[in-house]
């Protein structure tokens, strides 16, 4: 709200009913059976009324539900403190084939001075892949050797923007990637290649 705002609300509400007043003094639509010492002082009330609830009640409510839900826990967080250092980076690109990324780059796994596990695979082994004749791209997914977190993966390829999610709700989850590793998905699907993928881990060389 600038400085200047009040006082334009109220010139332009001067204005206007200073206008609406003339025009009524001399060009009544229909008798008046009310007053205007009557009508015009109720008139202003309830325009009083109406700027006292809408900047006044309304804020006072509004604050009021605020400190109601968080004292009762509801909403969408449940009464849980979030940070956005808690979000996993992710995203997708809608190429052809479309890219499906999650968590850390190669360059960022290389900097991260852990020892790391890769495990690839290429879509042309992929029988889904196959079948739909889209066998360009590759699968791609790192693991902290000590603590067996899934750090990043990357999936070029055919379903590659969906698939990616199964690996992001485990990376969620804090699950040790043995937990995808061990899972049997459907078949035919991208997704069911996930876990040999990972039993076929190497450590990352330079």
């Amino acid at each position: 709200m600038t400085t200047a705002e009040p006082i334009i609300r109220l010139s332009s509400f001067a204005v206007v009913l200073v206008f609406m007043v003339t025009w009524e003094l001399l060009v009544p639509r229909r008798p008046q059976s009310i007053t205007r010492l009557l009508r015009w002082p109720n008139n202003f009330g309830l325009v009083i009324l109406n700027t006292v609830v809408v900047h006044l009640l309304f804020p006072i409510a509004a604050v009021g539900v605020a400190f109601l839900a968080q004292t009762k826990g509801w909403g969408f967080f449940d009464g849980e403190h979030r940070r956005l250092s808690d979000r996993i980076t992710a995203y997708a690109l809608y190429t052809d084939p479309p890219l499906g990324r999650v968590g850390m780059t190669d360059a960022e796994v290389r900097r991260s001075g852990r020892r790391v596990l890769v495990g690839k695979l290429a879509m042309e082994n992929v029988a889904r892949a196959k079948e739909k004749g889209e066998t360009e791209g590759f699968m791609k997914m790192f693991i902290d050797a000590d603590t067996k977190e899934i750090l990043g993966a990357s999936f070029l390829g055919t379903a590659g923007d969906e698939v990616i999610h199964c690996v992001l709700d485990v990376m969620y989850a804090k699950a040790p990637y043995t937990v995808i590793e061990r899972a049997v998905h459907i078949h035919p699907t991208v997704a069911e290649f996930i876990p040999g993928l990972l039993q076929d881990l190497a450590p990352l060389t330079a």
